[in-house]
């Protein structure tokens, strides 16, 4: 009985450990996206979307030519190396779902190419943003 509970004890504690970790295919995603829990929430299309850039404000903006859906992640401070931590704001509008999740503790996970992919291990929310020049 003892090594049936403990064995529950240890898949328990590598489900919660697993929730901690970014989903690998978002890493690897070419295309600018915003998922939560894991689910994609937006994703970007060069022929049907637009991309902006305010370094100033640390402000980034994905959205459909329409602006009928976007995403917008404005930090605290310039997210310029991997493994650093980030405040940010990230606020989305597609059909059915408005969300406004303010003053979340975010990790760089990943720059390359002035891509940045961002994630909240707390929230669950995974996001890639572009900076311009």
């Amino acid at each position: 009985m003892k090594r049936y509970a403990l064995i529950l004890i240890a898949a328990l504690l590598g489900l919660v450990s697993c929730r901690d970790k970014v989903n690998e295919e978002f890493l690897l995603s070419e295309s600018l996206c915003l998922e939560d829990n894991g689910k994609v929430i937006f994703s970007y299309d060069p022929a049907s979307c637009q991309v902006s850039c305010n370094p100033q404000k640390h402000l980034f903006r994905v959205m459909t030519d329409n602006t009928s859906s976007w995403y917008s992640v404005e930090c605290e401070t310039m997210p310029t190396t991997a493994g650093q931590s980030v405040t940010a704001s990230v606020k989305w509008s597609v059909p059915g779902s408005v969300q406004n999740l303010s003053s979340m503790d975010m990790r760089v996970e990943k720059i390359e190419g002035g891509k940045i992919w961002l994630w909240s291990p707390r929230r669950k929310i995974a996001v890639s943003v572009m900076k311009l020049p």
